[in-house]
This record gives structure tokens, C-alpha cells and sequence, in this order.
């Protein structure tokens, strides 16, 4: 699959999720930072009728702690689907749980490549 960066040089993939509900396409940030799943706006998860499974404690990038509601999605990924959490946040992050079993490629640089593949399964 081939990415691309923001205007704010965010390296990111175009994706589709799934819910009992409905489906939606959208853009989201590549951030390895965040070792969870994914992160939707909490209108989004409504619309597509994400089951709730829980919660979890994270850790914000400045240090502080927060609890948020976690929901179960369905990510299409390389022509699959891939069962994710998913975090509410204001905006679209992917996450290093939702890429594992992936390699990852990105260039750094104007018109750089943003590449994601399957790895050979074992």
C-alpha cells in the first residue's frame, strides 16, 4: 500500500473501517508513537456502531495520564480485514498494534514514499 504526507509532512495511508453500522473511508497519521490500534473522533465510532470493550489508561505525549473508552473496529488493510481497538481521539492515528505484521517505509523528504506491505508469515 502506498501512503503519502500531509501538508504538515505527516506521513499517513488512506483506509477503510468497518462497524456493524456502517463503513467509512478516511486519512490517518502514521504515528509509531502510539502502540495502540487506531484513534477515531467519537461522532465517527457512533456512526459506524463500534462495540464497546473496555477502556484504557494512556500516556499523552506531554507526560499526563488519561482513561479512554476503547471500541473494536474492522480496518482493511492490503485487501483485508483486520480486527483493531479502537481509541477516541480528536483525529485519525494509526498505531504500531494495528501495523504489526507490516514493514514499514517511509523517506523523509519531499515527495518522499510511504510504503506499508505484509511480511511473510513464519
Amino acid at each position: 500500500m502506498m501512503g503519502f504526507f500531509t501538508p504538515d509532512r505527516e506521513p499517513s495511508l488512506s483506509l477503510e473501517i468497518r462497524g456493524p453500522e456502517d463503513s467509512r473511508a478516511f486519512d490517518g497519521v502514521i504515528d509509531t508513537g502510539f502502540n495502540g490500534g487506531l484513534t477515531l473522533p467519537s461522532n465517527w465510532i457512533e456512526t459506524l456502531g463500534l462495540p464497546r470493550i473496555g477502556e484504557d489508561l494512556i500516556v499523552l505525549a506531554d507526560g499526563h495520564e488519561a482513561t479512554t473508552p476503547v471500541y473494536v473496529g474492522y480496518v482493511i488493510l492490503d485487501e483485508h480485514a483486520y480486527e483493531t481497538p479502537v481509541a477516541v481521539a480528536p483525529s485519525p492515528l494509526i498505531g504500531t498494534d494495528l501495523l504489526w505484521g507490516f514493514s514499514l517505509y517511509i523517506e523523509f523528504r519531499a515527495d518522499g514514499a510511504v510504503e506499508v506491505e505484509s511480511l511473510p508469515t513464519a
